[in-house]
């Protein structure tokens, strides 16, 4: 199994980061990253790129709704960038977390 890997870049804007993840976001490996981005998204505007992610299980879409839930809260917002293609954008369909989480769908 695959670790979730992460990397941030500042846009070089005050007030927003890009958040690149790679590989399984599974309660495995979330928890971890859970702890480094809560704080990030009551202080940034964060567009995640989870086109990298192959495998996503509840614990990983239960963090992204906690990370939506902080950045609102906060004024912030979060979005999100998945493949058309992967087994991320089933789950979200299938969860319907497609309605409530600003994604951005993306043909590879």
């Amino acid at each position: 199994m695959k670790n979730l890997n992460y990397d941030v870049i500042n846009d070089l804007n005050e007030s927003s980061l890009s958040v690149i993840l790679d590989g399984t976001f599974t309660c495995v490996h979330a928890r971890e990253f859970q702890k480094f981005i809560l704080p990030l998204a009551s202080s940034w505007d964060l567009y995640m790129d989870l086109k990298g992610v192959d495998k996503m299980d509840i614990t990983g879409i239960n963090i992204l709704v906690g990370i939506h839930e902080t950045a609102r809260k906060a004024n912030r917002s979060i979005k999100l960038n998945i493949s058309t293609q992967s087994n991320v954008h089933r789950l979200m369909e299938l969860t319907q977390m497609d309605r409530r989480l600003n994604i951005s769908k993306v043909t590879v």
